[in-house]
């Protein structure tokens, strides 16, 4: 028994899984089930940021390394000051979420249930 969803990610996972556990044709997805150009380059920069993160890096060199090369020249006051630091920041801290508990956004997953707590509320 499934939770009641409308994540349609959710959906056609369970529906693939139905179909596969009965042997029937499994199919082909909904293209919306997938994600889209722009939202696996965001996800792949993503993944890119927090690895160097891992590694090390400041997010100045991520900002400067990975997402504005162009940028790798600038100084110091001039970065504190730019518009790519702060969206350097909202990535970085988006893929930190992302990577603690984002990706049941992803799946569909109520946080309650991926912890294992089973209690409502």
């Amino acid at each position: 028994m499934l939770p009641m969803t409308s994540n349609e990610i959710a959906l056609a996972s369970a529906d693939a899984a139905r179909r596969w556990l009965i042997g029937a044709p499994i199919g082909t997805a909904a293209t919306s089930v997938y994600p889209s150009d722009f939202q696996r380059h965001r996800f792949e920069t993503m993944l890119r940021a927090l690895d160097a993160s891992l590694a090390g890096a400041s997010l100045r060199s991520i900002g400067t390394g990975i997402l504005y090369p162009r940028l790798a020249d600038i100084g110091a006051s001039a970065w504190k000051a730019s518009s790519e630091r702060r969206r350097t920041q909202r990535l970085f801290a988006e893929a930190q979420a992302m990577a603690r508990h984002g990706y049941r956004d992803l799946l569909g997953t109520p946080p309650s249930f991926a912890r294992g707590d089973n209690s409502a509320g």
